[in-house]
């Protein structure tokens, strides 16, 4: 069961790109739960991203802000497991 929390981030994660959709919904409905509180505040921060950016971070592979490295990376290499 999903704490509301994990709920309120599922929410947030659906964007108006289908590519993001299939990155950020499963990252958030598998894994979100296991992520520590810095992680989670690091996910919320994320989100408040622009879609063009989280698509060029995500998908694209482009450097992210510093502030967003660790938690970038952190999802795309549970998305390439």
């Amino acid at each position: 069961m999903q704490s509301s929390f994990d709920q309120k981030m599922l929410w947030r994660s659906r964007r108006g790109m289908l590519e993001l959709d299939l990155v950020l919904q499963p990252f958030v409905k598998l894994h979100h739960h296991t992520l520590t509180d810095s992680q989670k505040l690091a996910f919320k921060n994320l989100l408040q991203s622009d879609d063009p950016d989280l698509l060029a971070w995500l998908v694209y592979g482009e450097e992210p802000e510093p502030c967003h490295k660790d938690i970038i990376d952190y999802i795309k290499k549970w998305a390439e497991s």
